[in-house]
């Protein structure tokens, strides 16, 4: 799926309500909230899920101990039970900042985050980051990706242009 090439908004329109974030065995499915108008507000933006799959999920020799590491079901489990006596909302993401611990926070601090993130991992393999990396950037990455690996034609993310033609990213 090329749900990385949403846009920050729907990021912040994750909740843990408890039927817009189910967890199960194998995965984690999450569903922004209803409430929320993307930009593009047509049915099949309105109804798409993020599905979070365990990555291995039963660790049986030292690699496959740092690859669940990696597992971002389990990893979204240990935040949301770490952040559970602080939070003051079902949004999914929330402020670690004193002045508002627990708080939803705003598409433009996510989009903070992301940069961040961005540039941690440049520098984890000393690769300089490189220019004006955006968190807007991430959309182009995931498009792109999906293009190479020949995702199937449903999975890939369709946005309105001005012109009211359909486009494929």
């Amino acid at each position: 799926s090329t749900w990385a090439a949403q846009r920050i908004s729907k990021l912040a329109a994750l909740s843990l309500c408890k039927d817009l974030c189910i967890f199960h065995s194998d995965r984690v499915v999450l569903r922004p909230d209803p409430s929320f108008i993307p930009k593009v507000n047509l049915a099949f933006h309105r109804a798409q899920e993020l599905v979070l799959p365990n990555f291995c999920s039963h660790p049986s020799h030292r690699t496959k101990h740092q690859w669940h590491r990696l597992d971002v079901r389990r990893a979204l489990h240990i935040y949301i039970e770490r952040t559970a006596p602080s939070r003051k909302t079902e949004a999914l993401f929330v402020s670690f900042q004193p002045n508002t611990l627990g708080c939803k926070v705003s598409p433009s601090t996510i989009g903070r985050w992301l940069r961040a993130t961005i540039a941690k991992s440049y520098d984890s393999h000393s690769i300089p980051v490189p220019q004006g990396i955006t968190a807007h950037s991430t959309r182009s990455v995931a498009t792109t990706a999906a293009w190479v690996t020949e995702a199937a034609i449903e999975e890939k993310e369709c946005k309105c242009i001005e012109l009211g033609k359909m486009e494929w990213e």
